[in-house]
């Protein structure tokens, strides 16, 4: 099995691809996600931050990820709390803590995510063997890859939303839909899903090249599939 996932207001939205077909899941934390699809799963990418900064208060797959998307679109890489600030109890405790080890104050779209970025990496630090199951990308990241440039309209436009389903239309020949989850969160998780998918049959492409690890050992790397492997 091999699966999308995206953060979204109910949870977490999962698509399900199996190379010609999509099923749409909704789970509402990522423990639950793993608890029910682990045992078939091959792999997930997931939006969402897998490997925490510390001192430096930036990792390398973000900056890159910026630079590749370039402006608008990299503004949806947003800035990745420290693991102390992931893990506090408020807004204002965890930008204390993230100034404290990065240099800098957290934003609150960043925090708003916390929570997120949490049940992945608790996960990820109990159980070792989801380590190479459970894998980061980014949508805008995935998008780029699978047209060969950046979006040109933000996902939550009319024009966008149909701008990334023609994307995906070309590489899989079907979309994802379920009731009360936006259109942008189901294009997410299936453009994840059909990187997913790709990548594992042609290979895929990482930023950085040579991934960087954090103090825990969780890699920090983010992963996507170039059109040019179907070359």
């Amino acid at each position: 099995m091999i699966a999308g996932a995206d953060v979204c207001r109910k949870g977490w939205v999962a698509a399900l691809y199996d190379g010609s077909e999509v099923e749409v899941r909704l789970f509402h934390d990522f423990a639950s996600l793993w608890d029910e699809l682990k045992s078939e799963l091959r792999l997930v990418l997931v939006d969402i931050p897998i490997g925490l900064p510390g001192s430096r208060g930036v990792r390398t797959c973000d900056v890159l990820a910026r630079r590749l998307l370039g402006r608008p679109r990299s503004a949806s890489v947003f800035q990745v709390p420290c693991r102390q600030a992931v893990y506090a109890e408020s807004y204002s405790e965890a930008s204390r803590l993230n100034l404290q080890v990065t240099g800098r104050r957290l934003s609150l779209q960043s925090w708003n995510l916390c929570r997120r970025i949490r049940e992945v990496d608790s996960l990820l630090l109990r159980c070792r063997s989801a380590r190479e199951r459970v894998r980061e990308t980014h949508p805008e990241v995935c998008f780029f890859g699978l047209a060969g440039h950046a979006m040109r309209h933000s996902k939550h436009s009319r024009e966008g939303v149909e701008e990334r389903r023609r994307v995906l239309m070309r590489w899989c020949g079907c979309s994802a839909e379920a009731p009360g989850i936006p259109a942008s969160d189901l294009l997410d998780a299936l453009a994840a899903a059909v990187t997913a998918w790709l990548g594992l049959k042609r290979g895929f492409e990482a930023l950085p090249p040579e991934p960087e690890y954090d103090e825990m050992g969780l890699r920090m790397e983010i992963l996507y599939f170039s059109q040019r492997r179907a070359l």
